[in-house]
This record gives structure tokens, C-alpha cells and sequence, in this order.
């Protein structure tokens, strides 16, 4: 099975034991392909995790799509117009996503804006304007891989809370990265090298009963 389902499947299934106790999560994941990179983006956010929005109703224009792995954040724009800025409280976060620093991403995307900056025990989170727990979705395709993003494969889990201690209060993200390039193999050269020499033998063979 390819990485990308294993990563996405493991990501499912975390959810999926998270929906028993009342916790809610998103899913951000990016995979490589051949021809770059496709995002996709699903699940929702309690409105009473994220609490009052700091900011609101930030407009979109200028912005685009960027990524900083070393600081762990990502912003994916898709089609909303504006946004609104959660702070909220990290239990727990991965502190980058690899070694790259932050960089534009070019390409399409449709669907919600989402964005997650985290610093140290604290974290940014944008969302469309007036999000209240309705369900995120978003895809598109940027140019790039993983190694020219310095991004590392892998599963990144971030857990926030509005009420320290409170278990009920929080919410998931979950940042999947993982490839479809198939990884080099030797099989094509072992080929060679087996053609060769049995081609070699074979030619020996027809010499030796030449002289017979």
C-alpha cells in the first residue's frame, strides 16, 4: 500500500478514536507526486475550543499560499474571501515539519482557507470568516517536492484546548506529508547486468562449437 493511504488511513483512524470522546479534528495532507504536490484538506473545529476570534474579517487579497517546516506552520488559501484569527492554547506540537524555511507556494487551490502558525505553547489558527464548527474542505495541486520544500514525510499531531486540564475542550490537526514518487530501485540495472551476461555466455557457446 502507498504511503499516502498508510498516512491516510492512520490519520482516519486517529479521528476516529477521537469522535469517541467528543474531541474534533482536521486533516491537512500533502503528497508528492510526480507532477508536484496535491493538498487536500477536511474534518472541523469546535467554535467553544477556538473561542473568540482576535481578529476578524481579514481580507485575503495579497495573500497566497506558503509554508515554513523549520517554524511548523502552513497556510493554504483557497477560495474565502476573508479570515479570522484564533489564539489558542498548545498541549502539544510538532516544533517544525523538516528544515526548510518559509516559502510561497505557487499552483490553484479551492475551497476554505485554513492556517496553522504554532509558537511555542501557543497557536495561530486562521479560518474563514464567521467559521462556526462547519466542516473544512479544500484541494488543490503546487508546484514543488517535499525535498525542494524541505519538508520530511511524516505524521504531525497538534492538540489545542480553550480550558487547561479540560480533556473535553480539545481539538486535533493533524498534518500528513508523504510521497507517490516511487523510491530508486537496482531492479532495472540488475536487468542489464543479467542481459549482459548471458548475452557474453551465449556468444561464448556459439564460438566454441564454431570449431568443432
Amino acid at each position: 500500500m502507498k504511503l499516502r493511504y498508510t498516512l491516510s488511513i492512520a490519520g482516519l483512524l486517529f479521528l476516529g478514536l477521537l469522535s469517541g470522546r467528543a474531541d474534533a479534528g482536521v486533516i491537512l495532507g500533502l503528497t508528492e507526486t510526480s507532477t508536484g504536490i496535491s493538498y487536500s484538506l477536511s474534518g472541523s473545529l469546535k467554535s467553544s475550543t477556538l473561542g473568540t476570534a482576535i481578529s476578524s474579517s481579514q481580507s485575503t487579497s495579497g495573500l497566497v499560499s506558503s509554508i515554513n517546516p523549520s517554524e511548523g506552520s502552513v497556510l493554504a488559501i483557497g477560495d474565502s474571501a476573508n479570515y479570522d484569527v484564533y489564539s489558542v492554547n498548545v498541549l502539544g506540537a510538532a516544533a517544525s515539519h523538516g528544515s526548510g524555511g518559509a516559502v510561497d507556494l505557487t499552483g490553484s487551490s479551492s475551497g476554505d482557507l485554513f492556517g496553522l502558525f504554532v509558537s511555542g505553547s501557543t497557536a495561530q489558527i486562521w479560518l474563514p470568516t464567521g467559521y462556526s464548527g462547519d466542516s473544512l474542505s479544500a484541494s488543490g495541486r503546487w508546484a514543488g517536492s517535499l525535498v525542494s520544500l524541505g519538508l520530511s514525510v511524516g505524521t504531525y499531531l497538534t492538540t489545542i484546548e480553550t480550558t487547561p486540564g479540560l480533556q473535553l475542550s480539545m481539538d486535533h490537526i493533524v498534518l500528513t506529508f508523504a510521497s507517490e514518487v516511487p523510491e530508486p530501485t537496482l531492479f532495472p540495472i540488475f536487468m542489464s547486468i543479467s542481459g549482459c551476461i548471458f548475452f557474453f555466455r551465449r556468444s561464448r557457446t556459439r564460438r566454441r562449437f564454431s570449431y568443432l
